[in-house]
């Protein structure tokens, strides 16, 4: 069930952000850049027969400039950053549970944490994977938290 849940998340954010953001992601070894930053998160959660989180972690930098392509104008304030950034993980979440097409699945509203360099606890789950991609529009980092007591019933 791992190695197909980070799949699933895997080919989700790369095709959300081909088909909608228009930016090609390479996956890079699984491993962050030491000099990335990700000061944005986007947390999504699923309940239901899978019980996992995915989290969408960029720089403002990126945040910004995957706002602009999203609304397809640049945008000088920082205004709408966190509505892009949980716009953009409902859209990786959404290309996930088409994955799941047998399973009964419900997602939560997602929510946004801002902070330089933040950590996410993921409480509940006995797993994580980090899957870290690069872009022309900067570094993007998908966290896939699972294993609960109660998931993938």
């Amino acid at each position: 069930m791992k190695k197909k849940l980070i799949k699933v998340f895997e080919t989700a954010v790369m095709r959300t952000f081909s088909e909608v953001i228009l930016v090609d992601l390479t996956l890079v070894n699984g491993k962050k850049n030491g000099d990335t930053t990700y000061d944005i998160s986007g947390i999504a959660g699923f309940l239901g027969d899978t019980v996992c989180s995915v989290a969408l972690r960029i720089s403002e930098s990126t945040a910004g400039k995957m706002r602009d392509r999203l609304v397809s104008e640049r945008i000088i304030q920082s205004e709408n950053i966190l509505d892009a950034v949980c716009e953009c993980v409902s859209m990786v979440a959404g290309n996930a549970i088409t994955a799941f097409h047998d399973k009964k699945i419900h997602l939560s509203t997602p929510q946004t944490i801002r902070g330089k360099d933040h950590e996410i606890d993921f409480r509940g789950y006995k797993e994580k994977a980090e899957l870290h991609f690069s872009s022309e529009i900067g570094a993007v980092c998908v966290v896939v938290a699972y294993g609960s007591d109660s998931d993938n019933k």
